[in-house]
């Protein structure tokens, strides 16, 4: 599969996004992505670039590795990469996933954790443990 690599002005953009946000300790879970400065509702706060994969590279990669990937289609899958594969859930999420962004609900104050409800987005199930005073215990 041939992928075209970012331009310059890409690149640019993408340190310019990373230096908006900062990957760090979470109280939800593991790492978290925090802002590093405010964002309006309806900004942009994360732009994904992840790497895309055929199924056969997918299942070569490790336990660890397979945690952010996500299923395009039959062939195609998405591993996610630093920041974006850091935002963690909540049932109360500041920020929602569309056109392969994090885009915020509210406005987000500097320090915030970036969060995203991933029920919305019919991506997983597992058990909740986000503390938010709406948790759902469950996201499927």
């Amino acid at each position: 599969m041939l992928l075209s690599l970012p331009t310059t002005q890409g690149l640019l953009k993408i340190r310019n996004m990373m230096a908006d946000v900062v990957v760090k300790q979470s109280k939800i879970h593991g790492r978290g992505v925090f802002a590093a400065r405010d964002f309006k509702k309806g900004e942009v706060v994360i732009q994904w670039h992840p790497k895309i994969l055929t199924k056969m590279e997918m299942e070569k990669l490790t336990t660890e590795e397979k945690r952010y990937v996500e299923k395009i289609n039959e062939e195609t899958y998405y591993l996610m990469q630093e920041p974006e594969r850091f935002v963690n859930h909540s049932c109360e999420g500041n920020a929602r996933i569309g056109n392969s962004c994090d885009v915020a609900v509210r406005d987000i104050k500097i320090g915030e954790e970036i969060l995203s409800d991933y029920n919305n987005e019919g991506m997983v199930e597992f058990d909740c443990t986000c503390g938010s005073g709406h948790c759902r215990r469950r996201v499927k």
